[in-house]
């Protein structure tokens, strides 16, 4: 039988660790940058909140090196639940959108990457239980 040396078996160690912890850790709303390719280190943030004023996401946006947008909807009040989310991204008078990504997620939905700076977003947003907490269009790139 062969013995893994004591360095060996410890840096396995952190790596299967590293892999189980990440696979059970909750994104922050800051990590959003993770989820788009090629980030400048520009962002800004906007809050989306149901009628009573509740956090329940955020959309954000990063600047890329290739001068496109990435846009994020992460969700907030009902993190790590499944629930439906749908983000769309158009140019400000809305004659030109992205696809949107729509879908059950527990998370986020995105990552879009539009060309315009000045944007607007669609954005709808329901609790676990299927009632509509947020359906609006918002300002959604550095510009309004």
């Amino acid at each position: 039988m062969r013995m893994r040396s004591k360095g060996t078996l410890s840096k396995l160690l952190v790596v299967v660790g590293l892999l189980v912890g990440g696979l059970f850790a909750v994104p922050s709303q800051a990590s959003a940058a993770t989820v788009c390719s090629n980030t400048d280190g520009s962002y800004l943030s906007r809050d989306v909140r149901n009628s009573a004023g509740e956090l329940i996401a955020t959309l954000w946006w990063h600047g890329t090196t290739t001068g496109k947008g990435c846009y994020v909807l992460r969700a907030a009040k009902w993190e790590g639940t499944p629930h439906y989310m749908l983000l769309r991204i158009c140019n400000y008078d809305y004659s030109r959108c992205s696809g949107e990504d729509a879908g059950i997620y527990s998370s986020y939905a995105g990552p879009i990457y539009f060309d315009p700076v000045c944007t607007n977003a669609r954005v709808i947003v329901h609790s676990p239980s299927g009632s509509v907490a947020f359906d609006k269009r918002i300002a959604a790139g550095p510009c309004e």
